[in-house]
């Protein structure tokens, strides 16, 4: 069966995103709520990070708040990721980032709000429809 770009996303978004929302602990942010690719301390993937294979990972990364459109971890990204659009995974990234869209057992008000936003901007569910996707 040859799924859309919009089923793709909406697939990541429950599998990769949706790893996070059920444990929010599972996110790589250190105590001030910064991100990374890989946490320091345990190596604890962020979003972005998972799809990054061991292999491919380096500590270059974790420099200056380089986004996941920068050449230097978009290259590291599988060519299935990168099919499902740079301007989709930097929302996603972004999303994942901020603390707002978070609390200690999944997603908060904003955090829902925000990524209904996402559903329907690429993945063409409309808002009407999220609680269903």
């Amino acid at each position: 069966m040859n799924l859309t770009i919009e089923q793709k996303r909406l697939d990541f978004i429950n599998s990769e995103l949706g790893y996070f929302i059920e444990d929010p602990s599972r996110r790589s942010v250190d105590k001030k709520g910064d991100c990374y690719y890989r946490h320091p301390d345990d190596g604890r993937p962020c979003l972005i990070g998972k799809q990054i294979s061991d292999e491919d990972y380096d500590l270059g990364m974790e420099n200056d708040a380089v986004g996941c459109v920068d050449k230097y971890v978009w290259n590291k990204l599988s060519k299935d990721i990168q099919n499902l659009g740079g301007d989709f995974l930097s929302s996603l990234q972004r999303f994942h980032d901020s603390y707002r869209n978070w609390t200690s057992t999944g997603l908060s008000e904003e955090g829902e709000y925000t990524l209904n936003g996402i559903k329907e901007k690429y993945c063409g569910i409309p808002r009407d429809n999220i609680h269903s996707a």
